[in-house]
Order: structure tokens, then C-alpha cells, then sequence
């Protein structure tokens, strides 16, 4: 008896018991996305109601697989977190997501959602990116088949965008594709055409900060313009409509005024919570005098930009300033990683590049000495990208770190015009050590966690993202407040989207100018005034 007692206490902290839940979240695998997943969830307040509703749940479990043990995975939960955790509707399990009998484990086929993350990028072959996943949709779905059963919503993340159809094919049942190498590169090609755009990215996309992104029901809106949105909506910004066709959701961000909406539509806001962000009597905006001509937007002009590193993305950032190139544009590459490596991985792309210039250099960006015989301070924009080619997160920022701080004293020491600067980290915890006036900062798998999370509690947020991440869509931008006010600069945020009404932009804040720093205001109360100075500026979701 005590020796059977003392098994089946190793086989429960083992985590090798099957669970009999049915309506979760199962998470399969553990990543640098996976902690930041299971905050973003249980931190969706927001979303958790009507998630329950879908689903028919009486309250959120998430399970989560992995190959580690539940002690393992609970301590590196706490440490990502530091304050005390509280693991209540979560449960762990010990196993290979690769494997039958493992999914069954964590009752796979009667999950509500399955997310499935990808591992740490590296630099290998493309024909072995997202084999993992594959294979672990391609398990599940022939599982389904064989029982006859419908397989749950399935969220993957995706290294090679190129294998998304590939993906659909495996796995025969709905699934929602998030291609975390297209959203990246292009999410870091608008910053650097937008400065200050990453600030606002960080507030939409994160759970814990501000506003975020919601959908709402058209209600008493269907049959109605577009434009009756803004005045039905009092404490949220409507920046577009999310619709179903024959195949699948579509996403019009800042449709025509005129649009009229459709019983089956969701309106796509921005507010800080959902619950309170309902659609009320309407309203209706109306415009300042007559219409000016169309506002262009003011991006930043690129013509010479310097990459400092290497990893399998940046062939697409090469390949998305090609597509927004409007003159000739020279990218050039300083990286360890061999030159044949980077033309190989370029040509096997695809990639033709005609608007743009690209040179590929050899060499160390950490050397004072060989980076200042580039002379980046002659650069309109300079990129640290996250090298693929470290053993771990830690050692990549290390690197990314110290050349930064090459980069900052040659810069410093030749008082130069100092140009646009965007790093890349694969640690959050080390965003802290980046001055806000120096440079801009992106934490890559913290942003794909936030896909990830978002689109597990509603899928259709993800043709939000496709739309918001694409050369064809809509586009924030940042511009000079007296190109949209002239000399009046006292405003409010109703004031300046009747301005922009009916000319393809839909004002979302303002970024201004506080105690020597610069702030980020997102929605703020829609008749609030802003007494604006001469260099602050108003952000806008461009058409």
C-alpha cells in the first residue's frame, strides 16, 4: 500500500495523471512566448466573460503541456513574474506535444481553444522551421478524423509564413495562423517609418497597459453609416468593421463613412475596457466646414538605413521597404553571419529587390573600430535586430545590448544628428535598460505572446492584426499637430476627428510633450481640451 501511495505521488508532481476537463485553454509546448501567454489570458478581464459564453464555460482553465516538470514550470512562472503568483484555473501536465498519448493526457480534443507557440527562432534549415507544429496539427487533426469528431480552434504560430497553407491542409479544422515572421518585420518597418509608433503598438497589444483592441456587436447600429459609430461610442475610439464571407473573417480598418453596417459586422475599438466601452444612442459626428483635401501622411524619409545583425527576418524587413519605397532606398547589413548565408537565405525567399539597394558587409557591429569605419551617425535610421545564431535569449540581448552601447558612444563622442534607433530584445526584462529618448524598443516574444493570447479568447481579432500589418492597410501615423490644426493648437480629441472625418483618417491620441519627456496619450476622454504645443503631435490610423 505505501509503495502504491508513493507512485502515484510521484506520478501526480510528475504531472503524468489525464485531466477530465472539458471548455479550456490548452497551451502544448513551453517557449520564451509561453509565461507571457498565460499572464496575457488570465489578465484579459475584459474578454474572459464573452469567452465563457462562447464556449459554454462556467470559469477559465488553462492547461498547459509541456516537457518540463509542473514544479519546473510553476517556479519559472514565478520568476517571470517576481510578485507572488497565483496558480488557481491553471493546470500543468508533463509531456511531448508530438505525441498521442500525451495530447490525450490533457484531454485535447475537448479543449475549447489550442495554442501552440513556436520554439526559440534559431538559424535553421527552412525545411525544419515549424516542423513541430505541423506535425502536432497533422496528429490532432487525423485524431479527429478517426473519431468523427470536429477539432477544437487551434492558434499557431507560424516561423516560415510561406507554410501557411501547408498548416490549413494538415490540420482540416478551424485554425487561426499567426505568421509571427511577416507581423514582425512588418511591425518593425512601420515604427521605423513612424517614430513613437512603437508606444502605441505596446498599448494596443498588451493586456496591462491602457487601451487595447475590442470587438463589438453592430446592435442598434445595423443598417447604419459608419460614421454613426463615433457618436454611439462614448469612451471608445471605432477604427474599422470585422465581417464574415465564404472564407472567413475580413477586416476593413477606417472604412468610408458612408459604409453601412451589416447585421453580422463587429465593430473594432479601441478602449480600456470592453465591458464599458457599449454602443449608446447615437450621435452623429459631423464635420468642420467643408472638406480639405486629404492629409497626407508625414512618415519619416528613409533613404540609407543600417542593420546591425542577422536572423532569418530580416530578409522580409529588407523585402517590406521594397513594397513602401517611393524613391531609391540603400539597406546595408553588418552582420558575423557569413555573406553566402544571407544571399542563400534571400534567394530561397523569393526576394527581387528593385526599389531598394541592399549591401551585405561582414563584420562585427561590437567592435568600436570596425563599426565606426561605417560611420553610422550618416544613417537615417539604425536597426539592432535579435541574432539568431546565440544559444539562448540571454546571450543574444547580451550581445544586442553591448552593441548598443558601441553604437551610443560613437555617436555621442562625434555629436552627430543622431538617427532613428530600434532594437530588438528577446527579454522584457531588459527593456529597462533602454532610454526612451535614445532609441525604440520592441520585445519580439512578448509581442507574438500578445497575438497569440488575444486571438485564443477571439479570433477574429487576428484579421485585425493581418490588416494593421500589411503595406495594404491601414497604417498609424504620427504627425506634426499644426499640420492638422494650423496655429489653433487647443483641442480635444472630438475636435481633431472632425477635422479628419470623411479624408481616410480616424485620430486615436496625442503625443506630447510632459516634463522633459514625451507622452503617449491613447483615447483620452472625447471632449477633454489639450492645450498643445508647437512640437506635439496627433496620432492617426491612416487608410
Amino acid at each position: 500500500m505505501t509503495q502504491w501511495f508513493q507512485r502515484m505521488i510521484h506520478r501526480l508532481e510528475a504531472g503524468l495523471t489525464t485531466i477530465s476537463q472539458k471548455n479550456h485553454i490548452l497551451i502544448l509546448g513551453w517557449s520564451n512566448r509561453s509565461p507571457i501567454i498565460v499572464k496575457e489570458i488570465f489578465q484579459s478581464e475584459g474578454r474572459i466573460p464573452l469567452f465563457l459564453r462562447k464556449t459554454k464555460a462556467t470559469r477559465l482553465k488553462l492547461v498547459l503541456l509541456s516537457e518540463q516538470t509542473p514544479m519546473e514550470v510553476q517556479q519559472l512562472l514565478q520568476d517571470t513574474f517576481v510578485q507572488n503568483w497565483r496558480f488557481s484555473g491553471l493546470i500543468f501536465r508533463s509531456g511531448n506535444h508530438l505525441k498521442l498519448a500525451h495530447l490525450e493526457r490533457v484531454a485535447t480534443m475537448d479543449a475549447a481553444v489550442i495554442v501552440l507557440p513556436s520554439a526559440r527562432e534559431d538559424a535553421g534549415l527552412d525545411s525544419t522551421v515549424d516542423g513541430g507544429t505541423f506535425k502536432s496539427l497533422l496528429t490532432i487533426g487525423n485524431w479527429a478524423k478517426r473519431e468523427s469528431r470536429r477539432p477544437p480552434l487551434a492558434v499557431a504560430e507560424i516561423l516560415d509564413h510561406r507554410k501557411s497553407d501547408i498548416a490549413q491542409v494538415a490540420y482540416g479544422g478551424p485554425l487561426e495562423i499567426i505568421p509571427s515572421d511577416l507581423y514582425l518585420s512588418r511591425l518593425m518597418a512601420q515604427i521605423l517609418r513612424h517614430p513613437g509608433s512603437s508606444e502605441v503598438f505596446s498599448e494596443l497589444l498588451s493586456e496591462d497597459i491602457g487601451n487595447e483592441l475590442y470587438l463589438k456587436d453592430s446592435g442598434t447600429l445595423i443598417g447604419q453609416p459608419f460614421s454613426h459609430t463615433f457618436g454611439a461610442l462614448k469612451t471608445a475610439i471605432p477604427i474599422g468593421i470585422v465581417s464574415q464571407g465564404p472564407q472567413g473573417f475580413f477586416c476593413t480598418l477606417v472604412p468610408e463613412p458612408d459604409h453601412i453596417l451589416c447585421e453580422n459586422d463587429k465593430v473594432v475599438v479601441i478602449a480600456e475596457d470592453d465591458i464599458k466601452s457599449q454602443l449608446s444612442e447615437v450621435d452623429e459626428l459631423k464635420p468642420i466646414g467643408p472638406l480639405r483635401p486629404p492629409i497626407q501622411s508625414t512618415e519619416k524619409k528613409l533613404r540609407n538605413i543600417l542593420i546591425l545583425g542577422w536572423n532569418r527576418r530580416v530578409p522580409l524587413i529588407l523585402n517590406e521597404f521594397e513594397c513602401y519605397s517611393r524613391g531609391k532606398t540603400t539597406l546595408t547589413v553588418l552582420s558575423r553571419t557569413p555573406l553566402e548565408a544571407r544571399l542563400e537565405r534571400q534567394s530561397h525567399m523569393g526576394l527581387d529587390f528593385k526599389s531598394v539597394q541592399v549591401s551585405h558587409i561582414l563584420g562585427d557591429y561590437t567592435s568600436t573600430t570596425e563599426l565606426k569605419t561605417y560611420q553610422p551617425g550618416s544613417f537615417d535610421a539604425i536597426v539592432l535586430v535579435a541574432s539568431d545564431w546565440s544559444d539562448t535569449d540571454a546571450l543574444t540581448d547580451a550581445r544586442t545590448i553591448l552593441g548598443y552601447l558601441v553604437l551610443m558612444e560613437l555617436l555621442d563622442k562625434h555629436r552627430v544628428s543622431r538617427p532613428a534607433i530600434l532594437v530588438e530584445l528577446l527579454d522584457a526584462s531588459n527593456q529597462d535598460l533602454f532610454s526612451q529618448e535614445n532609441c525604440e524598443v520592441i520585445v519580439s516574444p512578448l509581442i507574438v505572446s500578445h497575438f497569440l493570447s488575444q486571438v485564443a479568447l477571439r479570433r477574429e481579432l487576428n484579421t485585425v492584426f493581418e490588416n494593421l500589418f500589411c503595406p495594404e492597410g491601414a497604417e498609424v501615423t504620427i504627425v506634426p499637430a499644426t499640420s492638422i490644426l494650423g496655429s489653433t493648437l487647443t483641442t480635444s480629441l472630438e475636435q481633431v476627428q472632425e477635422i479628419l472625418f470623411g479624408q481616410g483618417g480616424i485620430s486615436l491620441g496625442f503625443r506630447i510633450h510632459e516634463k522633459r519627456q514625451i507622452k503617449t496619450v491613447l483615447n483620452p476622454p472625447r471632449k477633454q481640451e489639450f492645450q498643445l504645443e508647437i512640437n506635439d503631435k496627433i496620432i492617426i490610423l491612416f487608410r
